[in-house]
């Protein structure tokens, strides 16, 4: 016997309509985070910013029209996450989406890599967000409805030499976007992870211009060039919105096809 789900919204713009919904989003001073803050911001959902950068925080916010929230917070140590927590209670902010992006990489070889280097980029990309998840998503499963999206990278499916502090704490995020999606989809809780391929940002600027890199880039791209945040805003909407509801632990890849050739 099969059991009905909840009934879906019967239009396609109520699919992806996020109008009462809180999305808290790290990382959101630049590149990426700024792109999924706009796109959530634009389909209705009051946005909750959060990065180190006080001043650019606000620059983004300044561009959103659904009441933004800044809170500023160094998320690569528990007290950071514990402050931004701390943060969203004090303005009351509840919390619907979450989106976990807020990344560092040390782009050096393993046996150049300090452990301090190691620490700090696993502590940012993979244990905050573990413990922001493991903070809000109670309040997602009371309530009955919840998005977690992780951003990974192709590089926790594959690997690149000098990387292997970011390519582990990638592919450590798929684990938990695999094991947090099982725990918590019964209580209504969505967890997936958008996967993107080579994206210009500021985060890849030095490498992007390097012109062997760049050329290798767009050679193994077989869309034929490097991705923009813009790129990616479809697919942060889907795995923020119900039209995602029965997507449980999965990994987006948006990537140009990167992933798709050998």
């Amino acid at each position: 016997m099969t059991m009905a789900g909840p009934e879906k919204p019967s239009s396609a713009a109520a699919l992806f309509d996020l109008s009462g919904r809180t999305a808290l989003v790290t990382g959101a001073s630049r590149g990426i985070g700024v792109r999924a803050a706009r796109i959530l911001d634009a389909a209705g959902a009051r946005v909750v910013l959060c990065a180190r950068d006080t001043a650019r925080l606000e620059e983004v916010a300044a561009t959103l029209r659904n009441e933004p929230l800044v809170v500023t917070a160094d998320l690569t140590s528990g007290d950071g996450v514990a402050a931004l927590v701390g943060g969203l209670e004090r303005h009351s902010a509840v919390v619907d989406i979450l989106i976990n992006n807020a990344a560092a990489n040390v782009a050096a070889s393993a046996i150049d890599l300090s452990e301090q280097d190691w620490d700090r980029v696993q502590g940012l990309n993979l244990r905050s967000a573990f413990l922001l998840t493991r903070a809000l998503a109670p309040g997602m499963a009371g309530r009955g409805w919840g998005k977690v999206v992780n951003v990974a990278s192709v590089l926790g499916f594959v690997a690149d030499t000098h990387l292997s502090a970011y390519v582990t704490s990638k592919a450590g995020l798929l684990g938990l976007t695999r094991a947090l999606g099982a725990e918590w989809a019964r209580h209504g809780v969505s967890v997936n992870a958008l996967c993107p391929g080579w994206i210009d940002t500021e985060m890849t600027a030095d490498v992007k211009s390097r012109a062997t890199f760049d050329q290798r880039v767009r050679r193994r791209t077989p869309i034929g060039r490097w991705g923009t945040a813009d790129d990616l805003a479809g697919a942060f909407l889907f795995l923020s919105s119900p039209a995602s509801d029965f997507m449980v632990g999965q990994a987006l890849v948006v990537d140009g096809g990167l992933t798709a050739t050998w």
